[in-house]
């Protein structure tokens, strides 16, 4: 539990453009996505530069992030959503409809992180919270089953970030 306040975090919200690394001869050189730096927690890290990825017979997509021990958070260049996938995965899941959606959502969470909890406000309300800020900013998303805010919300309640 957390006696600290949540509000006021957005200062440390950042964005970052990110590129390829030099060696990186797939994409032009000029190619870049603006992403948050994040961190929050094990949810989501921002790379030092973007990665090509080939994900199964979805093709080819851009990897800016981590989540979890093992998983990927890429950009579909085709569709411009932002989708997630794990190690021996051979498919995608959408986690936001653009990568701006991320961004705010991404943002949102970071100003209620730390958690706090007391009396009057359980993990099951701050789960809540993150629920109604993803389905404000990106409905379509949060119905995707099981993706990456659908997990954390349900992380939060069982009170795996305590």
């Amino acid at each position: 539990m957390s006696n600290e306040s949540g509000s006021g975090r957005d200062s440390e919200f950042a964005m970052v453009p990110l590129s390829f690394d030099e060696s990186e001869k797939v994409m032009p050189e000029s190619y870049s996505l603006e992403v948050p730096t994040g961190p929050i927690g094990s949810l989501y890290r921002c790379l030092d530069f973007l990665e090509y990825v080939t994900v199964g017979a979805r093709g080819k997509f851009i990897k800016f992030g981590t989540t979890g021990l093992f998983g990927s958070v890429l950009f579909d260049p085709e569709t411009g959503q932002v989708v997630e996938s794990g190690r021996g995965i051979e498919s995608v899941r959408v986690v936001n409809t653009t990568l701006e959606c991320f961004s705010l959502c991404v943002r949102g969470v970071m100003r209620m992180y730390p958690f706090i909890v007391n009396e009057s406000h359980d993990w099951e309300a701050v789960g809540d919270e993150v629920e109604v800020l993803v389905r404000r900013i990106d409905p379509e998303a949060y119905e995707v089953p099981n993706n990456l805010w659908y997990e954390f919300k349900w992380s939060i309640v069982s009170e795996e970030w305590a």
